[in-house]
């Protein structure tokens, strides 16, 4: 499911929302406005913004998750009774990470809605096929925090509520800006699928899951370039 889901994330991508992007600016224009202002404006650039955006935002959330354990680790050994404390700030954090992992991604279908039905119905599926094993590993990461099962059902509900955000604040941006918008999900999506899936899919070893791996790949493009 997530080499599938990497598919259809990159063959949206490179299929619909990269032909569907108007270049911004031309060459011209680019040594005659400010730079900084030009660095924000080129969907070209946008693309790359989205990229360092989502590492970045990734990084963040696992340095935060990282001390938060180890101050747990540390109030455990000396035997303070505040363990909790930190396991509820870990919980905390993996919520707003997925909030905001939900609105960029509203966001993106919002603006893909914007531009027509076709990009809006792409972005969706393959947004919905990546969500599936990413709501899974978020729920299972609850249960390891000691959350309760009805409790984490209610938080990815919550968070979930991220995604009809980014949808209604597309909407209202409006079709002005749904390709910077798009250009910079895009960006996004690219990171999303060949750093977090596939380097998560580097750790197969045996042979059979190596070759479903690959086509569930192919499978997804091809749900994105054939039938969409």
């Amino acid at each position: 499911m997530s080499s599938f889901a990497a598919g259809a994330l990159i063959g949206d991508v490179f299929i619909h929302n990269l032909r569907e992007i108007n270049i911004s600016k031309s060459d011209h224009d680019f040594h005659n406005e400010n730079i900084m202002k030009n660095m924000f404006s080129k969907n070209e650039l946008l693309i790359c913004w989205g990229i360092l955006f989502l590492f970045f935002f990734e990084k963040i959330i696992t340095y935060i998750e990282h001390k938060n354990s180890e101050k747990l680790l540390d109030k455990n050994k000396k035997g303070h009774g505040h363990a909790h404390s930190h396991n509820h700030s870990n919980i905390i954090i993996s919520l707003l990470g997925d909030f905001i992992h939900n609105l960029t991604d509203g966001m993106a279908i919002g603006a893909g809605f914007n531009k027509n039905i076709k990009i809006g119905v792409s972005l969706s599926l393959s947004i919905f096929f990546h969500e599936i094993p990413h709501e899974i590993g978020d729920f299972s990461y609850l249960l390891k925090q000691n959350m309760s099962i009805t409790n984490s059902i209610i938080s990815q509900m919550i968070t979930a509520l991220g995604s009809f955000f980014g949808v209604f604040l597309s909407f209202e941006l409006g079709e002005e800006y749904s390709d910077k918008i798009l250009a910079f999900a895009s960006g996004a999506f690219l990171y999303l699928a060949l750093n977090t899936i596939m380097g998560d899919l580097k750790n197969s070893q045996n042979f059979f899951h190596i070759i479903l791996e690959g086509i569930a790949f192919v499978f997804g493009v091809y749900i994105l370039d054939n039938l969409i």
